[in-house]
């Protein structure tokens, strides 16, 4: 049998690897950035980017109502058309990764959806996206960087570059670790089942019919000794039948 040449996970490694990754994180949320360096234009944006970015143009360009809600539909359809003048193709499946990616920023706390009164899926901004667009509008300003409402090409990936230095969001789960994920919550379910006393065994109702004719010969019996007349002699013969003749004085 052949050894295991596998490395050994070092906890303290791990630990530290995380610990470094979140302090890139944190120092890249701080640092300046340069709008006037090509971000790798030819670089195709992730979901994620063009929503971010798609969100910035669109309450820049198309003005949502004053209660600040966003339609989804309106959303999606501006990303693709934004996508369609780029010259770029996202496919059938365009419909459902934008879907996807707008759970995944409410996950994170970047958008909200309000409550519904009707068929319409609409999201909010929340304060934490709302401080970073905030100052993404500072920076661009100080910049000279002015094309917020409609970018061109190389703007459009600027702007992803901005959000992807600036924003904390992991990317999507693989196969296996939704997979993961679903035993969780499998294993989750199965011990609720236990100790919920809706899904313990309820009595279930008897199927039995009761036996009316018994009852009702019953009853028959019972009506039958109430009209009837005892007297002092029927009770001294019986008596005399079972236990002779009696010697006591009547």
């Amino acid at each position: 049998m052949a050894p295991d040449r596998r490395k050994k996970t070092n906890g303290r490694r791990c630990y530290l690897r995380h610990a470094s990754r979140a302090a890139r994180a944190l120092n890249n949320s701080q640092a300046p950035f340069d709008f006037h360096r090509d971000h790798d234009i030819n670089r195709k944006p992730t979901y994620l980017e063009r929503v971010f970015v798609g969100l910035v143009n669109y309450t820049k360009a198309v003005s949502p109502p004053p209660s600040g809600q966003i339609n989804v539909d309106d959303l999606i359809e501006h990303i693709k058309m934004q996508a369609e003048g780029y010259g770029e193709t996202l496919g059938n499946r365009a419909t459902r990764w934008i879907d996807t990616t707008i759970s995944q920023l409410k996950e994170h706390a970047y958008i909200i959806f309000p409550s519904r009164h009707d068929d319409i899926v609409r999201i909010e901004i929340s304060p934490k996206l709302e401080a970073i667009m905030a100052q993404l509008v500072a920076e661009a300003s100080a910049a000279g960087f002015n094309h917020l409402a409609n970018p061109s090409l190389r703007e459009h990936r600027i702007l992803g570059a901005y959000f992807r230095l600036r924003t904390k969001v992991p990317p999507p789960m693989t196969r296996r670790e939704l997979a993961s994920r679903n035993l969780a919550l499998e294993h989750r379910l199965e011990q609720h089942r236990l100790i919920c006393p809706l899904e313990q065994p309820q009595p279930q109702p008897t199927n039995e019919v009761p036996d009316l004719q018994g009852i009702q010969l019953i009853s028959e019996e019972n009506r039958e000794l109430d009209g009837a007349h005892f007297t002092d002699s029927m009770y001294v013969d019986d008596i005399r039948r079972v236990a002779g003749p009696s010697r006591m004085p009547l």
